[in-house]
Formats: C-alpha cells, sequence, structure tokens
C-alpha cells in the first residue's frame, strides 16, 4: 500500500486541474506544481535514504551476531578439548593406580619370601672349620627385588603429576634406554615429551613427540603426538603446520580420542 505524504495529497487536485483542461492553471500555479514535485522527489529520496541507512544497521547487526557465534563455537571447541584431555588422563591416573598396586602386591609377596629365606637361614646352626671359621654353607643370599618398566612409569608418572619434570624424565629415559622391549615404550616416549611441554621448554617438546610417530606410528600414543604437536605449532601461529597434522589424525586415526578434535580444530583454526 503506497503511503501518501501531506504534500503528495496537495498535489492531486493540481493534478486533477491539469487533466480537466491546462488552460486554466496560471504560470503562478504551474511554479507551485514544480516546486511540490521537486520537494516530493527530495523527500522520496530521504526516505529512500533512511530505508537503505536501516537496512545497513541490520546488517551490520547481524555481522556482529555471527562473529559471536563463530567466537562461542571456537571457544565451545576449546572446552571440549580440556574435556577430553582431562577424561585421558584420569584414564592414565587409574592405570597408574592399577599398575601399582599390582607392583606392591608382587612385592609383598617378595619380601614375604625374603623373610622366610632370613628365617631358615637364622635357624640354620653354622658348622665349625677346621681353622675355627664358621661355614656358612653354600646358600646365596636372595638377590634385592629388580624395579621393572612398569613400576618405573608409574613412578615417573607420579613424579610428572608433582610438576617434577627432570626427575620424571629421567625415570622414562632409563625405560627407554634399558627397556628397548617393553611392550609401552611408546608411553614412555609420549610422556618424556610432555615433561619439556610441561616446562614450556616447546624446542625440545616438539622433536620429542615426533619420535612417537616415528618409532611407535601404530601405538595409542600417536595421535596424541600429533594433537599436542598442533597445539604447539597452533600457539607459535604456524596454523597451515597445525593443520597438516590434524588432518593425519583425521585419515589415520578416526578411532582415537583426538579424531572429534582434529575434526572441529581444522573447521576454526584461523
Amino acid at each position: 500500500m503506497i503511503a501518501y505524504t501531506p504534500r503528495a495529497v496537495r498535489l492531486l487536485p493540481l493534478a486533477a486541474l491539469f487533466a480537466a483542461g491546462g488552460c486554466f492553471a496560471t504560470r503562478n500555479d504551474v511554479r507551485v506544481v514544480q516546486s511540490d514535485l521537486a520537494s516530493f522527489r527530495t523527500e522520496q529520496l530521504k526516505a529512500n535514504a533512511d530505508q537503505r541507512e536501516a537496512l545497513a544497521v541490520a546488517m551490520r547487526t547481524l555481522a556482529v551476531a555471527s562473529d559471536s557465534v563463530r567466537v562461542m563455537s571456537n571457544r565451545l571447541t576449546s572446552v571440549q578439548g580440556a574435556m577430553l584431555g582431562g577424561l585421558r588422563d584420569v584414564n592414565e591416573q587409574l592405570i597408574q593406580v592399577q599398575e601399582l598396586l599390582k607392583q606392591s602386591a608382587g612385592r609383598l609377596e617378595q619380601l614375604r619370601k625374603d623373610q622366610e629365606i632370613r628365617a631358615n637361614q637364622a635357624a640354620t646352626v653354622p658348622t665349625v672349620a677346621p681353622g675355627g671359621v664358621p661355614d656358612m654353607g653354600t646358600a646365596a643370599m636372595p638377590a634385592a627385588p629388580v624395579t621393572g618398566p612398569v613400576e618405573m612409569l608409574a613412578l615417573g608418572r607420579a613424579q610428572q603429576a608433582k610438576g617434577s619434570w627432570t626427575t620424571a624424565r629421567e625415570i622414562y629415559q632409563d625405560i627407554l634406554s634399558g627397556h628397548p622391549t617393553f611392550d609401552r615404550a611408546y608411553d614412555a616416549q609420549l610422556y618424556l615429551a610432555q615433561t619439556y611441554d610441561g616446562e614450556k621448554n616447546f624446542a625440545a617438546a616438539l622433536p620429542a613427540y615426533a619420535v612417537v610417530m616415528q618409532k611407535y606410528p601404530d601405538s595409542p600414543a600417536a595421535p596424541t603426538s600429533l594433537w599436542k604437536r598442533a597445539n604447539i605449532l597452533r600457539a607459535q601461529g604456524k596454523i597451515a603446520d597445525a593443520k597438516l597434522l590434524l588432518v593425519t589424525i583425521t585419515g589415520r586415526y578416526r578411532n582415537s580420542t583426538e579424531f572429534a578434535l582434529a575434526e572441529d580444530a581444522i573447521k576454526n583454526w584461523k
């Protein structure tokens, strides 16, 4: 529906007058009509300008809302990543507790056996040799319990949880050098890299994480090492390099915890 302004309404009789017979219009009437027509055009132009300005304001508001949604999406992705990372840490700590319980049970059993051996030795009366030197027999003393790589790994994690990065790292290095065939050597290498990460020594952390992929590409630690490296590179502003690692996660480790994180990061990291 067309809205007529008061000036437009005033033009209607004059327009009708011209329609009825232009010969009755004076020059003054013509001037009045021309002036009103000019004013009418000006008002229309102003109304159009106001509409364009209102449309521009609406577009700017929509752009701000879109940016807000994008920021919230990025924050949600970060929160999701932190939650999943926390769940992995909880699982690792549960594994450590189980390992410690197993090792404690084993050591208690060993101590019990050692106590029995000492009791038997104490009950044995030594014979006197011809030279007057007691003969203690040929039984050898029991060997001290040897700490295995599983117990060492749990000990390293306990030190790492306390922030004792250097101590934890030395334990992991001992596992890798002294037990190269340990079936969880990949975890030792991953945790070693995390000690550098915890110290903010990213120059050492990046190559340490890379070793996990080089030596243990099919292990559960491989996608985690890729995700950790990608986050360091992102913090350094190397987004393109970080996304290459994310693509490796989504293409090769679809069943990993880091798969969903990598998918979101590929879309949102800028």
